[in-house]
């Protein structure tokens, strides 16, 4: 379910919000190893970590979270997302423009090449966004970093529209985009 799951180190601390009820009302949790819980823990009100109040035992927010994550885990939703990324992004890959294609889970990653340095300051991004959005899909680049994560409940062809959106837009507006100085 987690990124850190795919490395050989594991988080001493873990942040936890929308993903738990799935984007629907808003709750968070923060996750640590025992040592960290153990160096906190005390009836010693002047020694505990009394900060989380804004999202704390919101009843509604956990009952969502838990009805999210059943589902999650019922229907492992998140598989063929990823296999949905795989296939749209293989067309991609021998895109002029695109490099640095990758997937992890339900998130799918791409670098828009460009004559300006790599990274979230990339004027592409902003371009790119509104290009795609006259063409009816809301992405949120970061610089030249495109990345779609989209909810769980999306179907294959919705995902796909999506990537042949990114595409038409790199194509359509090479000079908007990509303008020559």
């Amino acid at each position: 379910l987690f990124a850190s799951d795919h490395l050989v180190v594991s988080p001493d601390i873990i942040c936890l919000s929308k993903g738990l009820s799935g984007g629907i009302l808003p709750l968070a949790a923060t996750v640590c190893t025992s040592k960290i819980f153990e160096a906190f823990y005390s009836n010693d009100v002047g020694k505990t970590f009394t900060h989380s109040h804004s999202f704390t035992a919101n009843p509604l927010g956990c009952a969502t979270a838990i009805a999210s994550l059943d589902i999650l885990e019922k229907e492992q939703k998140y598989t063929p997302i990823e296999q949905w990324h795989l296939k749209a992004l293989q067309k991609l890959a021998d895109h002029p423009k695109i490099n640095r294609i990758r997937v992890l889970g339900t998130i799918g990653a791409m670098d828009i090449a460009t004559d300006d340095e790599d990274g979230y300051l990339n004027p592409i991004g902003p371009r790119l966004k509104a290009a795609c959005l006259e063409r009816g899909v809301f992405i949120r680049p970061l610089g030249n970093v495109v990345y779609l994560m989209p909810p769980y409940c999306i179907t294959e062809e919705e995902l796909s529209f999506c990537y042949d959106v990114i595409i038409e837009a790199l194509e359509m507006e090479s000079e908007l985009l990509f303008p020559v100085c």
